[in-house]
């Protein structure tokens, strides 16, 4: 079978995920989900807020010692954190993810929920710990039920605390 030609329908098909994303659609896909109040564009706060926090270190660096030579290592150490936090969240909150996860629901008569959720699902697992989270759910809306996902729970023992990932 050529990657032009549609897959039998019992078989599912796969081209989604790695067809080409046009960046705009992907971004313009992701703004209908935040103007829905669905997912809220969390990168964008979190970089902020790490923003501000470097300069408040900044200015009380700069109040405390004086020195510019500390001052570059300091400006460095923030430059690299900032890269790296960003690096690390991209690929969590990108809405080309999102965007790919949404078409290959669509192109297999599943539905793509983004949104972070507890599930009221069966299994041990979905009952554990706390801080229990769904997200990127692909399921179907009839029987047989069949739900894809990523799945999180916390598990604590006196101050020490496991999140437990599934998916």
């Amino acid at each position: 079978m050529s990657s032009a030609e549609t897959p039998p329908n019992n078989v599912p098909d796969t081209r989604p995920p790695t067809e080409p994303v046009d960046r705009a659609e992907a971004k313009e896909y992701r703004a209908t989900l935040n103007a829905r109040g669905i997912v809220r564009d969390e990168s964008s706060f979190e970089v902020k807020v790490m923003g501000m926090a470097a300069v408040a270190l900044f200015a009380v660096f700069m109040a405390a010692t004086g020195d510019s030579t500390g001052l570059w290592v300091v400006a460095g150490a923030v430059v690299v954190g900032a890269v790296i936090f960003s690096v690390l969240n991209y690929q969590r909150y990108s809405p080309v993810l999102d965007y790919r996860l949404f078409r290959f629901a669509q192109a297999n008569g599943l539905t793509y929920d983004p949104a972070e959720i507890v599930p009221p699902l069966p299994g041990m697992i979905f009952h554990h710990g706390k801080s229990r989270v769904s997200r990127h759910r692909l399921h179907t809306e009839t029987t047989p039920m069949v739900e894809f996902g990523n799945y999180q729970y916390v598990t604590q023992s006196g101050r020490d605390s496991t999140t437990h990932r599934w998916g």
